[in-house]
């Protein structure tokens, strides 16, 4: 077949379990899964980090939370990101990739868009 590798999304640790021993002909290249440091997702990282597969982040500012909250207002993060001189999106995004994951952060304005490429690894 032409198929040289397969990308998951939202799978678990048992998840992939089940699919791994059929990898041998067509890889497993990456999942993507929320993660961000609200939702580390540490033990599904480094079990794809031993088998060669590759965490792609979404939501890596996360959402919001019930009572409001957001990442990106969270005073840890903040104090973080002035102390290496950064702005939050930048201290989140340097945060994932280096974790060794990739983070699939979005954003419609140009200099945000910029900033967030701008990561510290």
């Amino acid at each position: 077949g032409k198929t040289r590798a397969i990308g998951v999304s939202n799978f678990s640790i048992s998840d992939i379990k089940a699919i791994l021993p059929h990898s041998q002909d067509i890889p497993i290249s990456c999942n993507q899964v929320e993660v961000h440091p609200w939702l580390p997702n540490n033990e599904l990282i480094d079990f794809g980090k031993k088998h060669d597969i590759l965490t792609t982040c979404y939501s890596p500012f996360a959402g919001q939370k019930s009572d409001g909250m957001t990442l990106i207002k969270d005073a840890v993060v903040m104090k973080i990101a002035e102390k290496n001189n950064m702005d939050v999106g930048q201290c989140l995004q340097s945060w994932a990739v280096q974790r060794g994951t990739v983070p699939l952060g979005k954003s419609q304005n140009e200099a945000r868009i910029k900033g967030n490429l701008s990561v510290r690894k």
